[in-house]
């Protein structure tokens, strides 16, 4: 589907139940459509995207046919000290399973977009289909998914609501893991 990189920017506001049209996740990576995915992303997350190296699995995310956002999983750091210390891995450890850790390196609602409890069901939702994709797409089955929030300029409520069976590690740099 071609989502000309999202030029409907009617706002769409109200709460997520009182929409009747169903979540649906649209895997952009390795597809002719993966650049819209690229420039959506570029132009609206705050990070902006340049490229990702390694295993990636990138959806657009439309409620109905309303493309509303982006998110995107990639391979976890190879070395990170406080979340290898955290997780209470050693070197051989660390080396067998990180490649069963993801990243969930981009998140993305659409700016003009906000429907509350849209953000923490499309990342619940994002986390039951990343698992499958990745495991098909790399033969890897994935046993946890990292992130990491600036909690200058977000407060993390979309992570906290549908995530809080997992835990939750203050970085000293104001960013915290979720795994």
């Amino acid at each position: 589907m071609n989502w000309a990189c999202s030029d409907d920017q009617t706002p769409l506001i109200g709460d997520l139940g009182s929409f009747s049209e169903p979540i649906l996740f649209h895997k952009m990576d390795e597809t002719p459509e993966e650049s819209q995915w690229d420039q959506l992303v570029r132009e609206y997350h705050y990070l902006g995207y340049v490229s990702q190296i390694g295993g990636r699995v990138k959806y657009l995310v439309s409620l109905g046919a309303r493309l509303v956002g982006a998110v995107s999983f990639c391979s976890a750091a190879y070395r990170l000290g406080q979340r290898d210390l955290y997780v209470g891995w050693d070197e051989k450890t660390r080396l067998e399973y990180l490649p069963h850790l993801l990243n969930n390196n981009r998140f993305l609602i659409l700016p003009w977009i906000r429907v509350k409890n849209l953000a923490s069901r499309v990342l619940s939702m994002s986390i039951k289909r990343v698992r499958e994709d990745w495991e098909r797409q790399y033969d890897v089955e994935p046993y946890m998914v990292e992130t990491f929030v600036d909690l200058e300029l977000f407060c993390g409520v979309s992570y906290s609501n549908d995530f809080s069976r997992f835990q939750k590690l203050i970085y000293p740099d104001n960013k915290f893991l979720i795994s």
